[in-house]
C-alpha cells in the first residue's frame, strides 16, 4: 500500500454514498456579464471512478452515461438556448475531450453548432493527458475562426504538493510540449492554479501559488486561471474539514496573491471559485467557498467582479481592495505569521484517516509502509 494506493481508497471510500446527478438535470447555462458557463451533464471525471480517489478538494458530479444521440440531443437544446454568445466556458461533469466522457461524435455536434459564431471565444476545459494532436487538429478543422483556449488543472508546479495535498496524476515534464502543441493550432494554454492547498499555512499558500504561477509563465503558458479551493460534500477536503483537520483558506490570502503577481502578467490572470455558485442538486449541505467576513464580503467580491470583467485597471481595483480595513483582515494577517510542518502534517492527518474511515486495523497493517514513503520522500528534499 503506497501513499498513492491509500489516497485513492480515502476518496473512494468517502465517494461510495455520493447520489448521482438526476438524469432530467442535463445542463446549466449561467451568464457572467457576457461570459457564458454552459455545463452538461456526463458520468464524470475518470479518476472519481471505480477504486480512484480522485483529487482531494474536487467533485464536479457523478451521473450514469447516456447514450450519443441522447448526448447530442440535450446539449444542443441547452447550447441553442444561448443568444449570439461571445465567450463560453464548455464544462462537461469532468473531462471535455476524454472519449470515454464526450465521445467523439458529441464533440464534432458541440463544434460544428458553435462554427455559426464567427466572433466567438471557447474554452474547452480538460485533462491535460487528453490533449493530443489529432484531438487538436479535428478542432480546428471545424472552429476555424474562433478563439480557442484549452483549460487544464495543474493546480501547483509542486510535485510534492501534488502527490501528498492533491493526489493529482499528472506529469509537470509532458507541460512544455503540450504548450507547444496547442500553440501549434493558434489556440491558448490555460492553467489552473488553486490556492487554499491543505497541510499547509495560509502564508505557505500564498507563497507556493506564486511559484507556481511564475514557473508556468517561464513555461510558456498564455493564462492562468487562480482557484481558491471550494470545500464540497464527498471529498477528502471536506472530511479534514469537518475533522478539524482543515480551515478554508480567507479571501484575503486569495487576494494576497493577486497583489504579489508582477503588474506584467497581471492581464494574464483569470479568477474562479471565489463565489458560490453551485446549485448541484446533490450538494444538498451547499458548497463552502472562501471569504471574509459578513462586514466587508459584499464590497470584497464586488471588486473581485471588476477585477474579472476588465483587463486595463487591474491595479487600481487591487489598491481598493487593499485600502478596505476590517476586523477580519487584522485577524487574517495575524495568521501570516504561522508556519506549518508538512511532513508532521501530513502523517498526523493520513493516521487519522486511515483510523477514523477506514478502521484502525488498516493503520496497523499498512501505516509502517505509508509513513516510510513519506519520511523517505521528505529526507531527499
Amino acid at each position: 500500500m503506497n501513499v498513492k494506493s491509500f489516497l485513492n481508497l480515502i476518496g473512494s471510500t468517502l465517494r461510495k454514498d455520493r447520489p448521482l446527478v438526476p438524469n432530467n438535470y442535463n445542463y446549466t447555462i449561467k451568464d457572467y456579464g457576457g461570459f457564458i458557463h454552459f455545463w452538461f451533464r456526463t458520468q464524470g471525471c475518470k479518476y472519481t471512478k471505480g477504486k480512484n480517489g480522485g483529487c482531494l478538494m474536487c467533485d464536479y458530479s457523478s451521473s450514469k452515461q447516456e447514450n450519443v444521440d441522447k448526448m447530442k440531443q440535450y446539449i444542443l437544446e441547452g447550447l441553442r438556448k444561448i443568444d449570439n454568445p461571445k465567450f463560453i466556458l464548455l464544462n462537461s461533469s469532468g473531462s471535455f475531450l476524454d472519449d470515454n466522457e464526450v465521445p467523439r461524435e458529441v464533440r464534432i455536434t458541440i463544434y460544428k453548432e458553435l462554427s455559426k459564431y464567427l466572433d466567438l471565444e471557447i474554452i474547452l476545459e480538460t485533462l491535460l493527458e487528453t490533449v493530443d494532436n489529432k484531438k487538436l487538429e479535428e478542432i480546428r478543422e471545424i472552429l476555424k475562426y474562433q478563439i480557442l483556449d484549452i483549460e487544464f488543472g495543474i493546480e501547483s508546479m509542486d510535485n510534492r504538493i501534488l502527490k501528498y495535498c492533491i493526489n493529482k496524476n499528472i506529469d509537470i515534464k509532458t507541460l512544455p510540449d503540450k504548450i507547444d502543441l496547442i500553440k501549434k493550432y493558434d489556440m491558448n494554454a490555460v492553467a489552473n492554479i488553486i490556492v487554499g492547498i491543505p497541510f499547509i499555512s495560509e502564508k505557505e499558500n500564498i507563497e507556493m501559488a506564486l511559484k507556481s504561477i511564475y514557473k508556468l509563465f517561464d513555461t510558456g503558458i498564455d493564462y492562468v486561471v487562480l482557484f481558491p479551493i471550494n470545500i464540497k460534500p464527498f471529498t477528502t477536503i471536506h472530511w479534514l474539514n469537518k475533522n478539524g483537520l482543515y480551515e478554508p483558506i480567507s479571501l484575503w490570502s486569495y487576494i494576497e496573491v493577486l497583489k504579489r503577481i508582477d503588474k506584467k502578467y497581471l492581464s494574464k490572470i483569470e479568477l474562479s471559485w471565489y463565489r458560490d455558485t453551485s446549485k448541484s442538486p446533490i450538494y444538498k449541505d451547499g458548497v463552502k467557498a472562501p471569504t471574509t467576513c459578513p462586514k466587508c464580503q459584499d464590497k470584497v467580491l464586488l471588486l473581485l467582479d471588476k477585477f474579472t470583467q476588465t483587463s486595463e485597471s487591474r491595479v487600481k481595483i487591487l489598491d481598493e481592495l487593499d485600502q478596505i480595513q476590517c476586523d477580519c483582515k487584522i485577524k487574517y494577517q495575524e495568521k501570516l505569521l504561522k508556519d506549518s510542518n508538512l511532513e508532521d502534517n501530513i502523517l498526523f492527518s493520513f493516521r487519522k484517516m486511515a483510523n477514523d474511515i477506514l478502521g484502525k486495523d488498516f493503520w496497523l497493517r499498512y501505516g509502517n509502509k505509508i509513513e516510510k514513503e513519506i519520511k523517505d520522500d521528505f529526507k531527499s528534499l
